[in-house]
């Protein structure tokens, strides 16, 4: 069987792949999510539509994963939300469960780590991976194959997907792609900060910072308990915030001053942080802003660099793209 090209990107707030079908690029989202499947929750029909829910097992236990794990399970795996997660059975699992939805039986994969984990962890994750994993889906037994794992600095990810095309060729010059770029990844816990020259990252133009679509979710939460004073967990705010409004007792509610409110007061914190490692990014040929939360985040950090910042579209997926469109290629420069 041929062994098939994925990105790959486990993020603490949510998991993505993409794999090149016919030509295209075919992508996969869901909540980094584990819940214990308890109970067996069968296929529903509604509208004339049927909605599957996937039981995967791993290890002797069997588990409801993303959105299927925030329905229907009753207990939810906290979920390591630090350094501590790479390499564990819960990434492994979400890694596992996005070749599962695509399909995919033998893959070779590209990912990455934060530049400022890199060195000391990309090791540790090509040895989680690689290899040939057993699991249940829906109680049939599957054998998925991860035959290698390229892991290079995440922040080349959204560089990747913003100068190649899906076959993994430059859309520019070379001495386009050699200039001297920042990146602004901002995920669900922290955003990471750094700058490539030549294509090489530079340290000491590297950060990170404790802001993410968590310390969104959290002083958006504040405010629906303050001013409609009722209590929603961590999934059902994150969804309100995308959707702009959240409904309360049968009422919609608009809810993007709130979000306005938050990510602005964010950015700034954001920009500190980046102005510290880039002074008003003058040496950067472009500010790329990209990551699963530059869908809330983005529009703000465009404030803090309007000269030179980029949001990348569909930036939630950019890195797993990016990964996927350099996996096309036989080498990479990173």
């Amino acid at each position: 069987m041929d062994t098939q090209r994925i990105g790959m990107d486990v993020g603490y707030g949510d998991t993505k792949a993409a794999v090149k079908v016919n030509g295209a690029v075919k992508t996969v989202s869901f909540p980094s999510v584990l819940g214990n499947a308890e109970r067996q929750v069968k296929a529903s029909v509604l509208g004339g539509r049927q909605s599957r829910v996937m039981r995967l097992g791993y290890k002797g236990v069997e588990y409801y994963v993303g959105d299927d794990a925030i329905h229907h399970s009753r207990t939810l795996g906290a979920g390591r939300q630090d350094r501590q997660r790479i390499g564990s059975d819960e990434e492994r699992i979400l890694m596992l469960a996005a070749l599962a939805q695509l399909g995919i039986e033998n893959a070779s994969i590209v990912t990455g780590l934060p530049v400022l984990w890199f060195a000391e962890e990309y090791k540790t994750l090509k040895g989680s991976w690689r290899g040939e994993h057993r699991l249940f889906v829906n109680g049939k037994e599957r054998i998925i194959t991860v035959t290698s794992v390229r892991v290079i600095p995440q922040p080349f990810g959204g560089f990747y997907h913003h100068f190649l095309n899906d076959a993994g060729q430059a859309t520019v010059g070379e001495d386009e792609i050699m200039r001297t770029y920042g990146f602004l990844d901002v995920g669900f816990n922290t955003t990471d900060i750094s700058a490539i020259q030549r294509l090489q990252p530079e340290g000491k133009w590297s950060r990170g910072v404790q802001v993410g679509v968590r310390n969104v979710i959290g002083m958006v939460g504040e405010d629906i308990l303050h001013d409609l004073g009722c209590q929603f967990d961590q999934h059902e705010i994150d969804a309100s915030i995308r959707a702009g409004r959240i409904e309360v007792y049968g009422q919609s509610h608009d809810i993007s001053r709130w979000v306005e409110s938050a990510t602005e007061h964010l950015a700034g914190d954001v920009r500190k942080v980046a102005t510290d490692a880039w002074g008003n990014g003058e040496r950067l040929a472009k500010v790329l802003i990209f990551g699963g939360g530059a869908a809330v985040m983005g529009r703000a950090l465009l404030k803090v660099f309007p000269r030179n910042g980029v949001l990348l579209p569909n930036p939630a997926m950019a890195n797993a793209i990016g990964f996927c469109k350099i996996a096309q290629r036989q080498t990479v420069r990173a």
